[in-house]
């Protein structure tokens, strides 16, 4: 229902949703507003989809976080 990348730049995000075949719509995006937040971007981008109601309870959110485009890690969870 809703896609949290890591969110090293804008163009990153585009990039990703267009690889993943993902539209930006059912991703969280927060990197326009608050910059290259490293690990913190997952937790602000939960933080942000929750107040402005873009989850309920049962959708899946799926946190997808990178390291220096060495490694690459995802979850999903029910929330």
């Amino acid at each position: 229902d809703l896609v949290i990348p890591h969110q090293p730049s804008y163009n990153a995000m585009q990039l990703i949703s267009r690889k993943l075949g993902i539209p930006l719509e059912k991703m969280s995006v927060t990197v326009k507003n608050y910059g290259n937040l490293i690990a913190a971007s997952l937790p602000l981008s939960l933080e942000r989809a929750l107040s402005e109601n873009r989850l309920k309870r049962g959708d899946h959110v799926l946190f997808i976080g990178a390291s220096a485009g060495v490694s690459i890690a995802a979850t999903l969870i029910k929330y």
